[in-house]
């Protein structure tokens, strides 16, 4: 995946599991991810169908431009 934007220290980074921390870190480089309001992640909080549609989106597109 390319890394379109600089890696982001979430406020709360210290809460999401030292197993997660490097797929968080893909997601979010990419542009698949970009947390949620005062800069964090929330790795504990259910998500909603809306935004796992939008990180599947982004997804999608970004395996899109990446092959074509």
């Amino acid at each position: 995946m390319p890394k379109n934007q600089t890696e982001n220290n979430f406020s709360d980074n210290n809460k999401i599991s030292a197993w997660a921390k490097e797929a968080v870190k893909r997601a979010q480089m990419p542009g698949a991810m970009g947390g949620k309001n005062g800069n964090k992640f929330e790795p504990k909080s259910v998500v909603s169908r809306a935004e796992g549609a939008t990180v599947t989106k982004r997804f999608i597109e970004l395996v899109n431009e990446a092959v074509f």
